[in-house]
């Protein structure tokens, strides 16, 4: 029998109350394969994201400086 574990709204994977899980067994978790990125993949994604940050912060204030205004009283 399996039982879905929650704690604060995040949906666990589901655990065997009767022994192991099968999700946790040492060959399901040898196939997964996980490997953690580089140092190099991090500052990359890091850099990405922040340059895209800026231009939304830069498309936002340009949006918010030419705002014509009509439809205000």
């Amino acid at each position: 029998m399996y039982l879905l574990v929650t704690a604060g709204g995040f949906i666990g994977f589901p655990i065997d109350v009767t022994g192991c899980s099968l999700f946790w067994r040492p060959a399901v978790l040898k196939s997964l394969q996980i490997k953690m990125i580089t140092d190099v993949q991090l500052a990359v994604c890091a850099n990405l994201l922040g340059a895209g940050l800026f231009l939304l912060i830069v498309l936002y204030h340009y949006i918010a400086a030419n705002h014509s205004g009509k439809g205000s009283s």
